[in-house]
């Protein structure tokens, strides 16, 4: 059985990017191998044109495909926002990651994952990551998960950052190994709602561990009909010691208005 969601997202949002896998939500609820033995696509997009004494252009484009075979996962998540005030690029934000995940059944699962990422106004040109990591299942029933994942990226970034009073702008190349920690608690209220509380802890294997980049996530899953449902969602992220100087506090808020066809 195949199953497309068709996504209307509405989104205020800073510079802040991260994830969650609902093939979490789909293992958990699912009862019986063969039902979850599926492809799973979610794809979403919403464009507005604003034009009241300004003209404003707003685009968001998501895609997660997930295929669970009889012992392994492999999931294929993609994300873009761009929006432009009179011709002059506001957010232009996204990334593209594949995450391959064996025996993902058991209680401990190992994690390879590669992610390419971007953000323009930032001054981020690129971001390469790629690692390992090992997920164990802390507890789970069938309302409730609560995992944790830890293990080690590798980053390389690309910069283009201009200081202020200066005309042109510098390039940086910033190459990281980190550690990696994850804790995710998942609970399922009613057949209609859950939510998740996760949070990622980032830091240098080294000295700089004391300088780590923290950031807490809220979902809510809200099922209105058997085809309809929505999805509000809260990212932060909070960088001790960012590479050039920007904010360290950055976060993100969207609604997901979310049909199965």
């Amino acid at each position: 059985m195949k199953r497309i969601l068709l996504i209307v997202t509405v989104i205020y949002t800073s510079v802040l990017q991260a994830q969650i896998l609902n093939i979490d939500r789909i293992i958990q609820y699912k009862t019986g191998f063969q039902e979850a033995k599926n492809f799973y696509a979610t794809i979403g997009a919403d464009f507005n044109l604003i034009s009241e004494g300004n003209t404003m252009v707003m685009f968001s484009s998501s895609t997660e495909l997930t295929y669970l075979s009889h012992k392994s996962a492999f999931i294929w998540l993609t994300k873009q926002d761009f929006s432009n005030a009179n011709r002059a690029e506001v957010v232009n934000t996204g990334y593209s990651q594949f995450v391959y995940r064996y025996q993902f059944r058991k209680r401990i699962v190992p994690e390879l994952l590669v992610q390419y990422q971007w953000n323009g106004p930032l001054g981020m040109v690129s971001r390469y990551l790629g690692g390992g990591n090992m997920r164990f299942n802390l507890y789970s029933d069938s309302t409730s998960q609560l995992l944790l994942k830890t293990g080690l990226i590798y980053e390389w970034e690309e910069w283009k950052y201009t200081s202020a009073g200066e005309t042109h702008p510098a390039y940086f190349i910033n190459e990281n190994l980190k550690l990696n920690i994850y804790l995710k608690y998942m609970y399922k209220i009613s057949d209609s709602f859950d939510f998740t509380v996760a949070s990622y802890l980032q830091a240098s294997p080294d000295k700089n561990i004391v300088y780590p980049r923290i950031s807490p996530i809220m979902v809510l899953n809200f099922k209105i009909t058997k085809k309809l449902s929505m999805e509000i969602n809260a990212q932060m992220a909070y960088d001790t010691k960012p590479f050039i100087p920007i904010d360290k506090l950055q976060y993100r808020i969207s609604n997901k208005l979310k049909i199965i066809l």
